[in-house]
């Protein structure tokens, strides 16, 4: 219960935790200074329901306040991480918390202690049109359609002349034939026209400088899989604001003809040369000594950089990867993209002596980028581990999801393809030790509760899932569905949850020390929880019990978000207690013949 000696506004998280703002991953302190200098923003954020379901939350209010001298940062077994105050309330499985559901204070947490954490971030991802990722310096060089938009002007203000003064803009020299993505975009809506239809006619952009002109490509699957090589394999060099070097440097032949093929397709203008390369070289800044030959496919190409830098791949300046921007493509297209990781820089195995055991892992030089690609493995269902290995960052899949990615990938490098083929085909019965297998104790005593369940499991099972000696596993669960269907409505639900229980490995209070000025929450209409880098966490403002004072009756009411049944009048207790948030609650009671607010 919060008191009025501590304020449950200053349960707060630090600025760099990930949250999941209207389908983009945003940082909680980038998110909320912007939304701080907009007044009519409306945002949903994601987050988890009472079914373990992904879900969608209105967003009420945000919340900045001073940090405080002592953090908690906690670590997990799958490589998640975060830190926040110490009164900030986490989703934790523990067995008889008394009524107060999932949370858990950061300072009350243990290692060993399971928290809830997204496994399966179900959203409609969208394909991006490549002009809505262009700069607004790049210019439209579609010679018929600028003409007709020449004409559009001169018949409404009489010349072009007078139609630039009257827009505000400077008349381009008449040997110039391109106009700006800018300057067009203002002259479109200026003169009532669409400019979401507009966009769609261009055709051909240069850079600011004016060349070359290049045919804008589709934004598809095999751009997503190229990026992904580069990502891996590549570099992108810039030479000023208007020219791009673009390389890839591979030994494997089919994987050289598979970049060819689909970069001469995307870009037919873009000459791309190939040459033998020497048998040491550097890849962000790591030795690399070639033991086969290897070859370098290279050429200058200003829109592929562009398109890459959009999308967080090898960018100009301090911060050159930004994942994340990939979060709202299509899971298809986030498939090629890792699929693109993994054949330029990842590795598969499959091993089958004894017994089947398979791995796979994505390597990255940049945590920030290897914990974005964890978070685009979730965007399909996959659970993955981070882990530092020496100089790299590796995200690991075994089991299940190593299967489930094999199933979706689109390796092009003919080992690693063969082998994602033979890991897709194992059965899926096979032994699968990966903890996100387990379930929460709530679904044992489900199953134990069953009397079918008695005809499949042991008694000592069953007992263990009754008395929250150990919780209970997919497999059991979907064993007893099978073998009686009747269960299905009561324990498939806990079959098609978005979470997973990740096994804290590390808790520990940390000093600031001035590494953060500010620390950052959410206040959320429908749902009053959210996801911080995968992990579910309380939002700000949700008084979890409110006692009031009822003259009339000589007593108190007492309101329990854990128990509905004690609201009055019918109210929800978010009614009463959570709706506004951040301190705007005003809760108001029917009491003996007075209204109280």
């Amino acid at each position: 219960m919060y008191s009025i000696m501590e304020n449950p506004m200053t349960a707060c998280l630090t600025e760099d935790a990930n949250v999941l703002v209207d389908v983009q991953l945003v940082k909680i302190g980038d998110f909320v200074n912007t939304y701080q200098r907009k007044s009519d923003w409306q945002s949903d954020l994601h987050t988890l329901n009472d079914s373990g379901r992904l879900a969608q939350s209105k967003l009420l209010g945000v919340h900045k306040n001073p940090a405080p001298e002592e953090l908690i940062h906690i670590e997990t077994k799958s490589g998640l991480e975060l830190t926040l105050t110490p009164n900030h309330e986490v989703a934790v499985d523990r067995w008889g918390q008394n009524g107060h559901g999932p949370w858990v204070r950061a300072d009350e947490l243990r290692e060993g202690d399971r928290l809830y954490a997204a496994r399966h971030l179900r959203l409609e991802g969208k394909i991006p049109l490549a002009m809505d990722l262009l700069h607004d310096d790049c210019r439209v060089n579609d010679e018929a359609l600028l003409n007709e938009i020449r004409a559009s002007m001169q018949a409404r203000y009489g010349s072009l002349s007078v139609a630039y003064q009257a827009l505000g803009l400077q008349q381009p020299d008449p040997r110039v034939a391109s106009i700006s993505l800018k300057d067009l975009r203002r002259i479109v809506e200026q003169l009532g026209q669409s400019w979401d239809e507009m966009k769609r006619r261009v055709t051909d952009v240069s850079p600011a400088n004016g060349y070359p002109s290049m045919k804008l490509p589709e934004i598809t699957s095999d751009l997503l899989y190229l990026l992904g090589l580069i990502a891996s394999d590549g570099s992108l060099g810039w030479q000023g604001r208007d020219q791009c070097r673009v390389n890839f440097t591979n030994t494997n032949a089919e994987l050289l003809e598979a970049f060819t093929a689909i970069y001469k397709s995307h870009f037919p203008d873009a000459a791309l040369g190939k040459r033998a390369k020497r048998s040491t070289g550097r890849v962000d800044g790591r030795l690399i000594v070639s033991t086969q030959d290897s070859f370098d496919l290279y050429g200058n190409n200003f829109l592929l950089g562009l398109l890459a830098e959009s999308f967080g791949v090898r960018m100009r300046g301090e911060q050159t990867w930004d994942l994340a921007r990939l979060f709202s493509l299509p899971e298809d297209y986030i498939a090629a993209f890792l699929s693109g990781i993994l054949d330029g820089d990842g590795s598969v195995r499959l091993r089958e002596n004894n017994w089947t055991t398979a791995e796979c892992y994505f390597s990255h030089q940049d945590k920030q980028a290897s914990s974005h690609i964890q978070m685009l493995l979730k965007r399909l269902g996959i659970v993955s581990s981070l882990r530092k290995d020496r100089s790299v960052y590796k995200v690991e899949l075994h089991g299940g999801n190593l299967r489930r990615f094999a199933g979706l990938s689109c390796s092009r490098h003919p080992k690693k393809s063969d082998t994602l083929k033979r890991i897709a085909a194992l059965p899926k019965n096979g032994l699968d030790k990966g903890q996100d297998q387990v379930l929460p104790y709530k679904a044992g005593k489900a199953l134990a509760g069953l009397s079918e369940s008695h005809a499949v499991l042991s008694p000592s099972t069953l007992f263990c899932y009754k008395t929250g000696r150990s919780r209970p596993v997919v497999d059991n669960v979907r064993l007893v569905v099978e073998e009686a269907p009747e269960t299905s409505a009561t324990l498939t639900p806990w079959l098609e949850n978005d979470f997973f229980l990740d096994t804290i490995t590390r808790v520990e209070k940390v000093k600031n020390n001035g590494q953060f000025d500010y620390v950052y929450n959410l206040s959320l209409l429908d749902i009053n929880s959210y996801l911080a880098n995968g992990i579910h966490v309380k939002n700000c403002g949700c008084f979890e019990c409110i006692v009031m004072l009822i003259p009339e009756a000589n007593g108190v009411m007492v309101l329990s978000r854990e128990d509905t049944s004690m609201t009055p009048a019918g109210m929800t207790f978010s009614t009463l207690a959570g709706i506004a948030g951040g301190g705007l609650q005003t809760p108001g009671v029917m009491g003996v013949g007075k209204f109280y607010l």
